[in-house]
């Protein structure tokens, strides 16, 4: 059984439902994610409606911010299940974003990080392991 801590103050009360069925399917163990809703997701870092970001303020603690224009239930478990995907990454130290430098290393890899795109190394993995989950949730 997972002992996870999951506090949602989004307006989706079937968020925190969705995040612990995804993180018991990927043996994600052992954090606390937070679940919010933010305007300056898509409008000040770039155009996806979601981001799972390490809190540096402990270990294992991370924000799972959806997008506050997102009002469709289905739109917000896809965002979850493919954040949650970013997640097992971070926790298994092959996903580490550094925004300060706005890089990001994958799987020991540094890349440059100055915008979205899909066909990177660690998204493409997380699009094809949501592909999986939303068989399963």
């Amino acid at each position: 059984m997972s002992r996870n801590v999951i506090r949602n103050i989004s307006k989706f009360s079937n968020a925190e439902e969705i995040l612990d069925k995804c993180l018991d399917l990927l043996c994600i163990n052992d954090v606390e994610v937070q679940i919010k809703q933010s305007s300056l997701i898509s409008k000040a870092i770039a155009s996806f409606s979601g981001v799972m970001q390490k809190c540096p303020y402990g270990d294992n603690i991370y924000e799972l911010i959806l997008d506050a224009d997102i009002d469709d239930d289905k739109l917000m478990k896809n965002v979850i299940l493919h954040e949650c995907c970013h997640l097992k990454q971070m926790t298994e130290g092959r996903l580490v974003v550094n925004t300060e430098e706005n890089t990001v290393i994958f799987e020991g890899k540094e890349y440059p990080y100055y915008s979205y795109s899909q066909y990177t190394p660690w998204e493409e993995e997380a699009f094809e392991l949501q592909r999986k989950l939303i068989k399963n949730i």
